[in-house]
């Protein structure tokens, strides 16, 4: 989706593995418990083995898959419109014309302001259950970002 609109401002979200990881630390803990309870019940076989390895390759390609997501999303502010893709699996882009923006919010969470990043949530009059909030994840500086589109929308 071109346009022939001037690019006020483009946001691409900035996803940090060090940031995935801490974020789904509890997912790990929980699994590293039930693997030495296991161990310490039956011992350390090659089914524990296997379990593992699997665990931590499947781990190692949740991180790369969600950095190789992120690299493909982006958020354009025109002078009217903001147009958008916050999908993987499609090759358009989505447009949202500002009349139909209600509401911007943005989150910054403990952790996230370690990694000066956050979450920002655009809702929309939009019928369409898809486009009726978007969630823009790892904005940087994300009050200052919060500032720069609410200025837009002022303008």
């Amino acid at each position: 989706m071109e346009t022939n609109e001037k690019l006020i401002l483009e946001l691409k979200p900035k996803y940090k593995i060090s940031y995935g990881v801490l974020r789904r630390i509890w997912d790990i803990l929980l699994f590293l418990v039930l693997m030495s309870v296991v161990i310490t019940q039956i011992g350390m076989n090659i089914v524990v083995i296997a379990s593992l390895v699997i665990f931590i390759m499947m781990y190692m390609i949740y991180l790369i898959y969600t950095k190789i997501k992120y690299k493909k999303y982006y958020y354009r502010f025109y002078e009217n419109k903001l147009l958008y893709r916050n999908s993987l699996w499609t090759r358009k882009g989505s447009e949202i014309p500002y009349s139909e923006i209600k509401e911007i919010k943005y989150f910054q969470g403990f952790t996230q302001k370690r990694f000066n990043i956050g979450d920002m949530q655009i809702a929309t009059f939009s019928m369409n259950i898809f486009k009726k909030i978007i969630f823009i994840q790892f904005v940087e500086n994300p009050k200052e970002t919060y500032e720069k589109i609410t200025q837009i929308f002022k303008e």
